[in-house]
């Protein structure tokens, strides 16, 4: 049922991404046979037929409909996705021989799934084993039990996920229409020296951010379970962003991205060493207003990087240097964020914020000793770029309207999510610090798609992925609210963040090429600014849902705004045609022409410049 299931989500995902399902009519399985004889088995032995297969015949059987399956996908690995699938057979297949022919799984789980109670008393049932003092590999088991609102709803191993994973990567390879052109390598945006600062420079900094995040929800949490006051302390820092996004608008394409990128960092360090006496205190406000002003200043950072990208890479790498480029924050989310939780229960808030102060400051020196070594800074000293312009600009243009709003939605989602974790987490589970771990999960989810979006080259692809990625969240975030376990929980939170990585990547690129890039950096602001007052509406109401209905009636209202933000993605990113983009002109040419963007051309507005375009999207 797991394959069926798989190759069905695969195939809608490709159909929805714009794939070609007539291809799969091409592709040539080699020892196809071998499928078909390992089902044929499992029908027999797991089936009233089984009355009629000898008791000592149906452990090597079920081990051999296994052996089958692993040799189907060995003479097939040249098939995209195959040797993912492989990796879930094989973890499958080690766990039932280490278990005498049969999947281990524990009472909880198999009570949760709503399994036959008689299992308990005879500890055996088809092809499961009570997970005991007896049994073998048990986390490689039957660990995630899926609520029964899903179809087939059942206990699944970490085996069965990489199947479904690697079947949807395959069904997605065979569909897609070949794309014309050098094929361009994951890694090589990292050939560039001022490219590998801004990466080096996000992962120090980055594990800074999520340490104290992480860290400072904790011990508010924990010092007052109030869900009040860690809703209180996450709109204060989204409300600091919006205004520090809003202000440094303007001033971000006339000051040099490296400078700007330094002297946040070194002001960001001092304001976090000023916390330390505060936090070792209890003095909770001063610590919340504090760390306000270190986000207001934060606002400045992911624009200036972003906007600086389009300048280091050439065309065909820019999809992989997000990539590149979103994945820094992303692993240094699963590092600050568990350090952040453990250190601050084990150790306290002061020496998780010293900790925290070293992570700016190195940042801070990377960033200062390359800065004023390219020769487009700062760039347009002489242009100024107003709030209203750049508003006007993404008003007017469908793609960044559709970026922007979409992306409203779904930080609207993950506000409510954020304020609600610690609570939902705590009522379901008993587990009140769960909150670092489950920020780890989601960043391991984000690493994962933010790697598979880097290898995306079809442009209108990158557009429908918003729309496919969003609804893949909003299944994610209501499988969170309705988990039986705390396993099935953070596997719902990994797939969230898988698909959010999806989004993060194409937010990015989709931006850098519907933007002129004489106010790329400023555009980039105030998307930010108009997506964080999406999240603020979201931490907002938070606790008012939690107070009036349930912590898992917020979790399912996240999803309704995932839901809303697919809808909108899909209206505004998948057209028939799709609008000129711009390509980012060299340093140099930069440098020579200068443009006031209160005069902006009606080409920059929209339409095709004439030396400066690149192909559509189409």
């Amino acid at each position: 049922m797991v394959i069926g299931l798989a190759f069905a989500s695969g195939i809608l995902i490709a159909w929805a991404l714009g794939a070609r399902l007539s291809l799969l009519s091409d592709v040539r399985f080699r020892g196809d046979a071998l499928v078909f004889l390992s089902l044929g088995i499992q029908l027999v032995i797991f089936t009233p037929l089984a009355l009629h297969v000898p008791e000592g015949w149906v452990v090597p059987l079920h081990l051999a409909s296994y052996a089958l399956l692993a040799a189907f996908v060995l003479v097939n690995l040249r098939e995209s996705g195959f040797w993912l699938v492989g990796v879930g057979v094989v973890s499958n297949l080690i766990v039932i021989t280490a278990n005498h022919g049969r999947m281990p799984v524990s009472a909880a789980d198999w009570t949760a799934a709503g399994g036959d109670p008689s299992f308990l008393m005879s500890g055996v049932s088809d092809n499961n084993i009570l997970a005991g003092e007896g049994a073998r590999l048990t986390w490689m088991g039957d660990v995630f039990v899926l609520p029964d609102a899903i179809p087939f709803a059942a206990a699944i191993s970490i085996g069965d996920i990489l199947i479904v994973l690697g079947a949807i990567g395959f069904v997605y390879r065979a569909c897609a229409p070949p794309v014309a052109g050098p094929s361009v390598g994951f890694l090589a945006p990292l050939r560039s020296a001022a490219f590998r600062r801004i990466i080096s420079g996000r992962l120090v900094s980055g594990v800074g951010d999520w340490l104290s995040q992480a860290a400072l929800v904790t011990w508010i949490y924990l010092e007052t379970r109030s869900t009040l006051l860690v809703s209180v302390f996450l709109v204060a820092r989204i409300l600091a962003a919006i205004a520090g996004a809003i202000t440094s608008a303007p001033l971000l394409d006339r000051i040099g991205g490296f400078r700007t990128l330094g002297l946040v960092e070194a002001l960001r360090g001092a304001l976090t060493a000023a916390m330390i006496p505060l936090g070792i205190a209890g003095f909770i406000i001063p610590v919340i207003a504090f760390s306000t002003i270190s986000s207001f200043l934060s606002a400045a950072t992911t624009p200036s990087a972003a906007g600086l990208l389009p300048d280091l890479l050439d065309d065909n790498e820019l999809q992989a240097g997000n990539a590149l480029h979103n994945l820094a924050p992303s692993l240094t989310s699963i590092i600050g964020a568990t350090l952040g939780a453990v250190l601050v229960i084990h150790w306290g808030i002061g020496t998780t914020l010293a900790i925290d102060v070293t992570t700016f400051l190195v940042a801070a020196l990377m960033y200062q000793s390359f800065a004023g070594r390219l020769p487009d800074e700062p760039r347009s000293p002489d242009t100024a770029v107003s709030r209203r312009a750049l508003l006007d600009v993404i008003a007017n243009n469908r793609v960044l309207l559709g970026v922007a709003s979409s992306f409203a939605c779904s930080t609207a989602a993950f506000g409510m999510l954020n304020a609600s974790t610690s609570v939902f987490f705590d009522q379901r589970f008993d587990s009140p610090e769960a909150y670092g771990y489950v920020a780890a999960m989601i960043g391991v989810g984000y690493l994962v798609g933010e790697a598979l979006t880097g290898r995306i080259r079809q442009p209108i692809v990158v557009r429908r992925s918003i729309s496919v990625a969003l609804l893949i969240t909003a299944g994610a975030t209501f499988l969170i609210a309705d988990s039986p376990t705390l396993t099935t929980a953070f596997l719902a939170m990994f797939v969230l963040g898988a698909a959010d990585g999806v989004t993060e990547v194409a937010h990015d690129t989709l931006i850098q090429r519907h933007t002129p890039r004489r106010m790329l950096g400023g555009a980039f602001a105030m998307v930010s600014s108009i997506e964080r007052a999406g999240m603020i509406t979201g931490v907002l109401a938070a606790p008012l849902v939690v107070s009036a209905t349930s912590p898992a009636t917020a979790v399912n209202v996240a999803g309704g705004f995932m839901l809303g933000g697919a809808a909108i993605a899909g209206i505004c990113l998948i057209s028939p045609s799709s609008p000129a983009v711009f390509r980012p002109p060299s340093p140099t040419a930069d440098h020579d022409v200068e443009v006031s963007i209160l005069h902006l051309t009606e080409q920059e507005c929209g339409y095709r410049p004439k030396d400066r375009s690149r192909t559509s999207d189409q």
